[in-house]
């Protein structure tokens, strides 16, 4: 009985867009905080989950800090709906007041073990934050996107695994509020679809299946501490 309730549940856990986890906000400018600065951002949003008969929405909230190690490098830190993220940042162009191009990837992990299940979920992210600035300091920041999403479930002999590509990307603006420097408030929309998709199950059912009917969709907003 115990196994037919765990396989139902493997099932279940695979069938359902697991991709919900996926990381889709990226929540910042597109040039980094400058060397020895720390930038605090505090995000939240709302996450839905679409696909052609179902819409599952649910709020998400997330805190990240990067800190600057160099003009044109950040390393740091996110807890937010993927749970754990290592941040990075790589400016590739000068500072504004030009147009900025950066490469911002992530890489997240998240672990649990309710009652001798096991779930694992990984995601790698590689966003890249174009800066387009506008006014007195502001920034539209485009930021098309690839991630790499892999998702494990196990209890016993029931196991499987979902292993997703997915492309999309943000359209955000930061504002820099008046009268300083060092805040700003992100608005941002994103969007992420599974190109390819994987699936392995113990009892045999599994494939690969390209572009599925299933939308990542996110809205956001940010303030960002710090920076430049």
């Amino acid at each position: 009985m115990r196994s037919r309730l765990v396989r139902f549940a493997l099932a279940s856990a695979l069938a359902s867009g697991v991709a919900g986890c996926t990381t889709v906000a990226t929540l910042q400018t597109a040039h980094t905080a400058g060397k020895g600065s720390t930038q605090v951002a505090l995000e939240l949003g709302e996450q839905a989950l679409v696909t052609r008969d179902t819409l599952r929405a649910y709020p998400v909230a997330g805190v990240a800090v990067r800190h600057g190690v160099s003009d044109r490098v950040d390393v740091g830190a996110r807890v937010g709906p993927s749970g754990l993220e290592a941040l990075a940042k790589i400016q590739l162009t000068p500072p504004p007041p030009s147009v900025v191009v950066s490469l911002a990837p992530t890489l997240a992990a998240y672990a649990w073990d309710p009652e001798g299940v096991k779930i694992r979920s990984f995601n790698v992210g590689v966003p890249v934050l174009v800066g387009l600035p506008f006014g007195e300091g502001h920034q539209v920041v485009l930021g098309p996107r690839v991630n790499m999403h892999f998702f494990s479930l196990s209890a016993g002999s029931a196991r499987g695994s979902v292993d997703t590509v997915t492309a999309g990307g943000t359209v955000g603006i930061a504002w820099r509020m008046p009268g300083s420097r060092a805040v700003r408030t992100v608005t941002e929309l994103g969007a992420l679809r599974p190109v390819l998709t994987y699936v392995d199950r113990s009892d045999g059912i599994g494939g690969a299946s390209l572009f599925t009917d299933r939308w990542t969709l996110q809205a956001n907003l940010a303030f960002l501490l710090g920076g430049r």
